[in-house]
């Protein structure tokens, strides 16, 4: 899938007109938007959310692969019991001194005519909304608050 830049503030595309701060823009899949949008009304700022498909060996073997870069790093109790597949991750930038962290979701998909490759990645970014969907806000911006993230 094609990325292209997302303004969390208005809620758009981001050209290269737009004139929102470039801090507000995330890095997306489209498909990733209204994840993206919910990360955002909970506090947590991405800085991208992509979705990508990788054929293995020219076969019926797909790698669906999600992730979400956060733009600060968070600690891992902010979201619990994440639907299966989906963990945390850290990194670090500037040679180890800013550590961020992130969600990644991977999964080996072998097609067998039931379900299309497209449709299967669309069933994980569906329930990961749902999943999403039960978070309470104000209750993740106050933990967000009290542990100074």
């Amino acid at each position: 899938m094609k990325g292209i830049f997302y303004c969390v503030k208005c809620h758009k595309v981001a050209t290269i007109r737009h004139k929102c701060n470039p801090l507000s823009y995330v890095s997306i899949t489209r498909n990733m938007r209204f994840i993206v949008d919910t990360m955002n009304d909970l506090g947590l700022e991405l800085m991208s959310a992509v979705s990508y498909v990788e054929n293995i060996d020219r076969s019926f073997s797909h790698k669906l692969e999600l992730e979400l870069e956060f733009r600060y790093e968070y600690n891992e109790a902010i979201l619990q019991a994440m639907p299966d597949g989906w963990n945390w991750y850290k990194f670090s930038v500037k040679d180890g001194k800013v550590w961020l962290s992130g969600l990644r979701y991977i999964e080996e998909y072998v097609w067998t005519g039931a379900e299309t490759v497209t449709d299967r990645l669309n069933h994980i970014i569906k329930e990961f909304e749902n999943y999403l969907g039960t978070r309470d806000t104000q209750a993740t911006k106050s933990i967000l608050m009290l542990m100074g993230s």
